[in-house]
């Protein structure tokens, strides 16, 4: 379903006609990516491994280097889930372990046999003995970002249909309160009160699905 699709879909639950201007398309969309941003909240709180709006960060290495900044990715990380580096012996990613930074008592003399990370402020912090491979890609962190806003008509967020009805129904709801036609809010908020169990269940329910093209990971044993 497309911007489009869920656009008059939203203005039909608010207006009784998916041809109604009243409804702008500019308020529409706005009321869309609002609860498309909750969507994402209610997700990450269900404590799933796959989210809905998940991205994989690749970050160069540099040999020696534990330090690497993550605000040279341009990416808001608000939650991660896995972090993997690349190996010289096996040329292959494997996953590392987060370690609780006090853990460490000198960061400089710290070489574990499998990788272990911490993230501090803008900062991921990585150690794996000398056995890095300085490269291009080098680390990857599977992580949830912020939505990226729908804008273009045939923009297609993948998102099942029962969510594209949890945000046609928070449009409506907004627009119905500014039109002060507040019993039609309240049963809009109370349907969307309805479906969110079946978010959070859908969220927390998805397993840790690895992409093809890391079929050749090692797992820290």
């Amino acid at each position: 379903m497309t911007l489009t699709n869920i656009m008059a879909d939203a203005r039909y639950k608010a207006t009784g006609s998916n041809a109604d201007t009243s409804f702008a398309d500019a308020d529409i969309k706005r009321s869309i990516n609002t609860y498309l941003h909750q969507v994402n909240q209610i997700a990450i709180q269900a404590g799933g491994k796959t989210l809905p709006f998940g991205e994989i960060v690749k970050i160069n290495t540099v040999a020696g280097q534990n330090e690497y900044l993550l605000t040279d990715t341009d990416i808001n990380l608000l939650r991660t889930n896995n972090v993997f580096v690349k190996s010289k012996t096996a040329k292959s990613y494997v996953q590392s372990k987060p370690i609780d930074v006090k853990e460490i008592a000198d960061p400089e003399d710290f070489t574990p046999s499998t990788p272990r990370h911490y993230f501090l402020e803008d900062s991921l912090f990585i150690f794996y003995s000398a056995d890095i491979l300085e490269c291009t890609s080098g680390i990857l962190i599977y992580c949830q970002t912020d939505i990226t806003e729908l804008s273009a008509d045939a923009d297609l967020p993948q998102i099942p249909e029962f969510i594209v009805q949890y945000v046609s129904l928070g449009a409506e709801a907004d627009y119905t309160h500014a039109n002060s036609l507040f019993s039609k809010e309240d049963r809009a908020r109370s349907q969307m009160l309805a479906l969110e169990p079946m978010i959070k269940t859908h969220y927390a329910r998805r397993s840790d699905i690895i992409p093809k093209l890391l079929n050749n990971f090692r797992r820290p044993k």
